[in-house]
């Protein structure tokens, strides 16, 4: 898994979601809400980078293309989050991107760009190997249904995530 590219950031704009639950409502015409699950869903994040040199320009369309478009997905360095002391999304989210960066041509050699992600949950307490480079080369390969939690009708996306230093 890649990381966005180390990039300071204009402005961002974070949404924090919301936790997936899900209101019906009887005959009587009583509402009840069933909560779906404990993580947050549907977390944004909007990024604009203003005035970038088109090296760092084309760092984050390379990185868009690498990941598929919208397919794969990724993790955000410290320098996307700026000043907060503390990210307000943890390791248990990774990113993908929404849609393709939107790039301008401001001057000579000089871009902005805009680029809007979306969280996707993955469990990191019991299989994720983020540092695969240091990993048990034993331990079998993980399967991960990216698209499950949203229950939409596209099919789910599966990553198979191999320690060690798998060829």
């Amino acid at each position: 898994m890649t990381t966005f590219p180390a990039i300071s950031v204009s402005s961002r704009t974070y949404v924090p979601g919301n936790v997936p639950a899900q209101m019906q409502t009887s005959l009587s015409g009583a509402t009840v809400g069933f909560k779906r699950g404990a993580r947050r869903v549907n977390q944004s994040l909007s990024l604009s980078f203003s005035h970038l040199t088109q090296a760092n320009m084309v760092l984050v369309k390379d990185h868009y293309i690498a990941r598929k478009g919208t397919f794969e997905i990724f993790y955000l360095p410290a320098e996307v989050w700026g000043d907060y002391t503390t990210a307000p999304v943890g390791l248990e989210y990774a990113w993908r991107y929404l849609g393709p960066p939107e790039i301008e041509d401001v001057s000579v050699n000089r871009f902005n760009v805009s680029v809007e992600l979306q969280t996707v949950s993955i469990d990191v307490t019991n299989s994720l190997v983020i540092d695969g480079e240091n990993a048990n080369p034993s331990v079998p390969p993980r399967v991960y249904s990216m698209d499950a939690g949203n229950a939409s009708a596209a099919p789910a996306r599966t990553y198979c995530i191999k320690s060690g230093l798998a060829a």
